[in-house]
């Protein structure tokens, strides 16, 4: 039968609560809240009622006519509402802040995942030169970083000279490669092929600009929709939300032979 003493049994056994345990909790005595359960009490006061929805976590509501609200708990929170009260002080701290931190992640605006189109780069001269067999591409000056991020910003560029055909032949530029976060997959140095766009699908290589509003770092990342992820799994997941602006650039194709 549903009425309100089979929904706090029931909320009772969620919690595996014993009855010295609800006892204690809701500071009903032992004595009454045994005829309470029993059914020899069937008129208990709003007060004993109002403990049971503290312990429970649910409206008044719920326990008088069943009624589902924002305040009603699920197996599994009751379990996690159980496990919290079992935690000594410094474990409640940590718990809360973790749970601060996944809602403040979860409440940030998140980027789609083409990212929006932004400034080109301004390469000197001609952006690629093909003839037999080989292709000239311009490769950026400053290094992007395979780490915390160098600036992009359409400095003057180089031109080397490549073997024509395969990946080589959809890059529209180069860039060096520097530090270690995208290892073992590229490593300091490597100079790696870009094709020029301005997005990008989740998982795939790309090169980015963020902006905090005052500086801006360029990326060379994994797209992970709502963070940029290096391959080096020492290195943390840098979370898009902390930017006001994030321009994808172009996707990364492949690299260049390594020397010998």
């Amino acid at each position: 039968m549903d009425n309100w003493l089979s929904r706090i049994k029931e909320k009772k056994r969620l919690f595996g609560m014993t009855n010295d345990e609800l006892s204690a909790a809701s500071g009903i005595p032992q004595g009454t809240l045994n005829k309470i359960l029993s059914g020899v009490s069937d008129d208990p006061k709003l007060s004993t009622l109002t403990s049971f929805s503290r312990v429970f976590g649910v409206s008044l509501d719920y326990i008088a006519f069943g009624e589902e609200g924002e305040f009603c708990l699920t197996e599994s929170e009751a379990e996690l509402l159980r496990r919290y009260r079992e935690l000594d002080a410094h474990g409640k701290r940590v718990a809360y802040a973790v749970i601060g931190l996944e809602f403040e992640r979860l409440s940030a605006p998140r980027p789609s995942k083409v990212l929006s189109p932004g400034k080109r780069y301004s390469f000197r001269g001609d952006r690629t030169r093909q003839s037999a067999g080989v292709r000239s591409l311009p490769i950026y000056d400053l290094p992007v970083s395979a780490g915390r991020g160098a600036l992009l910003d359409g400095s003057d560029a180089e031109m080397i000279t490549i073997t024509s055909g395969g990946q080589a032949q959809s890059a529209d530029f180069a860039l060096r490669v520097s530090g270690d976060s995208m290892e073992p997959r590229y490593i300091d140095g490597d100079i790696i092929l870009v094709h020029e766009q301005n997005s990008v699908l989740e998982g795939e290589l790309g090169i980015f600009v963020c902006s905090d509003g005052v500086t801006q770092e360029g990326f060379f990342k994994r797209f992970g929709g709502d963070r940029l992820i290096s391959l080096n799994p020492k290195y943390g997941d840098i979370m898009l939300s902390s930017f006001s602006t994030v321009v994808c650039r172009g996707r990364v194709i492949g690299r260049l032979p390594r020397k010998a």
